[in-house]
């Protein structure tokens, strides 16, 4: 993988690249690893999606669950 010009190894990971519509998978791999590095948790919310609390709700013999609102 080639990395773009000016962007070769020793430049600041102080702060994110920005991706410009070139080298994207330079820029990709630039940015899962910035990711990884502020909060590795925050990558799996990237690949996973948030977490959606949720609670069960009986009706007879039936469960379901639904998404709780702010009230409950």
């Amino acid at each position: 993988m080639t990395a773009p010009p000016n962007m070769e190894e020793g430049q600041s990971s102080t702060w994110p690249s920005h991706f410009n519509g070139q080298y994207y998978g330079w820029w990709k791999n630039r940015m899962h690893d910035y990711i990884n590095a502020e909060d590795s948790e925050l990558w799996d919310i990237i690949l996973d999606g948030p977490y959606i609390p949720t609670k069960e709700v009986k009706d007879g013999e039936l469960t379901t669950n639904v998404v709780k609102t702010k009230k409950d």
